[in-house]
């Protein structure tokens, strides 16, 4: 089949390898991965444009709706177990529990 003689769609799939941006597994879950992968049609293949301009504003102060922290403002996670340990992060996926120290960001 010529090119010439291809739908839109037709042309467009040959021309992309078939595949189109998709959520892995269809897992609707934070840090959860994207690919490429056959089209579908499914909800884990479908995506928004949204223009930085038109976007909603990010809040800078204040407290978050969502999640009920106050917004920019430090805190810490502290164990209720006997030693009060405070929750460390080291990179974005290493968390343990160490004694708290003064002016200690990763804390």
């Amino acid at each position: 089949m010529s090119p010439a003689s291809m739908s839109l769609a037709q042309t467009d799939k040959a021309r992309r390898g078939g595949n189109v941006l998709e959520v892995l597994e269809g897992k609707d879950e934070e840090g959860h991965g994207c690919g490429a992968g056959a089209n579908r049609k499914a909800k884990h293949q479908e995506w928004q444009i949204r223009y930085l301009d038109e976007a909603d504003k990010i809040a800078t102060k204040g407290i978050n709706k969502d999640f009920g922290f106050h917004i920019n403002r430090p805190f810490y996670i502290i164990s209720k177990l006997p030693f009060e340990r405070v929750v460390e992060c080291y990179g974005a996926n290493n968390v343990w529990m160490k004694r708290w120290r003064a002016n200690y960001k990763p804390q």
